[in-house]
């Protein structure tokens, strides 16, 4: 009855209150005859559709957050990956659609050893690219798990996952796709790597230039296209197999 009476009200018919309440304990009210008065507190979000790109603090800084897991169980880490998330993803597409580069595994199987090891020497081994990492467009997110297993010599293996992002509660989704896999371990003795003398190496490949935007081309012939981010060859020399 007091909806619909507020209803009409509003309507602009203005009913007889002291009946409408007659045998109730109510009473008159008076109104602040100023405008209501407010401050905000809220933290507005940042601008864009997606999480945005973490800053660049480090090696890999897309490795994500890390849990030790318990009982020695390994580390594991955790990121949401996408062009929203990571800009320059965008510049590197396969037959038309954003494509996670090979490299990227390799950064993230070595930040990750810097983070188990400390700041040692460590060596990448065995190291194989199952399943391309694949966007279909440049508003797709995937969740990212880096683990690394403790195995007995002090060596860690490490496997790249995605997936989909979760749905909320529900049953158990086993929907993770093994992107990479290899092992990490710390260098043992001394390494020293080969040295030439540059002068010399060039002069050995002067007569053997090679276009850089030819190179970029027949990539783009392969569907392969590089955006700018991942054309940073000003300079190239080949000899038979070999280039400088």
């Amino acid at each position: 009855l007091l909806t619909a009476l507020g209803a009409l009200y509003e309507s602009g018919l203005d009913p007889h209150w002291d009946a409408v309440f007659a045998g109730e304990h109510v009473h008159r009210v008076a109104l602040p005859t100023y405008p209501w008065q407010r401050e905000r507190h809220w933290i507005d979000a940042p601008e864009g559709d997606g999480p945005q790109e973490p800053p660049a603090h480090g090696p890999a800084a897309f490795l994500g957050s890390r849990l030790d897991l318990a009982g020695g169980g390994g580390i594991r880490f955790t990121s949401t990956v996408g062009v929203p998330a990571l800009s320059w993803l965008g510049d590197h597409r396969v037959f038309g659609s954003v494509v996670m580069p090979g490299v990227a595994y390799q950064e993230l199987a070595c930040a990750a050893a810097g983070e188990a090891f400390g700041p040692v020497p460590a060596e990448v081994r065995d190291f194989h690219i199952h399943r391309a990492l694949v966007f279909p467009d440049d508003r797709t997110l995937r969740r990212m798990q880096v683990v690394l297993a403790p195995e007995d010599d002090g060596a860690f293996t490490f496997e790249v996952h995605s997936s989909p992002p979760a749905g909320g509660a529900g049953p158990l989704r086993e929907d993770w796709t093994l992107h990479a896999s290899g092992q990490v371990a710390p260098r043992t003795g001394s390494f020293v790597p080969d040295t030439v003398d540059l002068d010399t190496l060039r002069k050995s490949f002067a007569d053997h230039p090679l276009s850089p935007d030819e190179i970029y081309q027949r990539e783009r012939e392969r569907e392969i296209d590089l955006g700018p981010l991942f054309q940073v060859t000003a300079r190239l020399w080949h000899r038979g197999p070999e280039a400088l």
